[in-house]
């Protein structure tokens, strides 16, 4: 199936950066973890197009630390040094761009849910919250 859709068989842009067992640091390093506590879960999520984003992106779009760009650079140099690096940096297969767009929604939905959790807040409470920074969510009634 991977060769069918021109997938590697090791990595792509769907794999997830925290605990995969072929990038070592992200196993025992607690700040990968903390990026996808903080919704940076997918190696697709640090590209733009083909472009990798650089860490002061990645830090406004995630809020991640200053102190993570050594774990950023980590990151940086097992990608661009991979044997798959010219699949990874490429522009997304179809079947890929699918799979991210998937996981993005996903992703979304994880981060409301843990809004919603961590804030232990009820949906009604969670709604406003959004209305006021201006999102609109599913959840809201068309009053």
């Amino acid at each position: 199936m991977r060769k069918k859709f021109d997938l590697s068989s090791l990595i792509s842009r769907v794999t997830k950066i925290a605990k995969n067992p072929d990038f070592r640091p992200s196993t025992m390093d607690a700040g990968y973890n903390i990026w996808a506590h903080r919704g940076l879960i997918y190696i697709a999520q640090l590209f733009h197009g083909q472009n990798m984003k650089s860490f002061e992106q990645l830090k406004k779009e995630f809020n991640l630390p200053a102190q993570d760009l050594y774990t950023f650079l980590q990151i940086r140099h097992y990608l661009q040094k991979h044997k798959e690096w010219d699949n990874i940096h490429k522009i997304p297969s179809k079947l890929e761009e699918l799979l991210i767009a998937l996981i993005e929604k996903e992703t979304k939905k994880g981060l409301y849910q843990k809004y919603i959790k961590h804030y232990n807040m009820n949906r009604r409470a969670v709604i406003w919250t959004l209305k006021k920074v201006g999102i609109r969510s599913k959840y809201h009634n068309n009053r």
